[in-house]
Parts: structure tokens; sequence; C-alpha cells
């Protein structure tokens, strides 16, 4: 049985981040990316952990751009629930 989840609150436990590093520059092994697109040198990121905590091992690589980003409705619920993945970035 599953534990209820509510969808209407931020979730503390996956972050979404848009990214861009400096060239040659890869994401930590420690990241736990559940997902990940780009658009050009534009990195978009689920990552497992606190925003803060996302925010600050990406900081760490030195990037031109970063922004922690809200999860939409459907990316939560993937998340939070799992389910069908495709096209959701």
């Amino acid at each position: 049985m599953r534990e209820e989840v509510d969808l209407s609150q931020p979730s503390d436990g996956v972050a979404k981040v848009q990214v861009v590093l400096p060239e040659g520059v890869v994401l930590p092994a420690g990241l736990n990316v559940i997902r990940q697109s780009n658009e050009g040198r534009v990195l978009t990121l689920l990552v497992r952990g606190s925003a803060g905590e996302v925010r600050e091992a990406l900081a760490a690589l030195h990037p031109s751009y970063l922004e922690v980003l809200p999860l939409s409705l459907e990316e939560r619920f993937i998340c939070e629930l799992g389910g069908d993945d495709d096209g959701i970035m």
C-alpha cells in the first residue's frame, strides 16, 4: 500500500534545475539525477535531494547559469507516485 502524498505541498525530495556548465565539465557522480534533457548548452535536470543541496553541488562547478525551478504538477506526480514519464521535460 502506498503512502498518501499531498501534491499541493512543495516537494522536499526532488529539485528541478536549469544549468549551463563550463565546457568539458561533467555532473558530479554523487548527484542523483532522475531525468536530464538539454536545449543547446542548457541542461534541465530533475534531481533527488533538496533544492539547497542540489544548488550547492552544482554551484561548486562554477556554472555560467544556475536556476532552481518549480516542478509542474505532472512532474511531481511522476516523481512521487511513479508512472509513464514520456515527454515530461
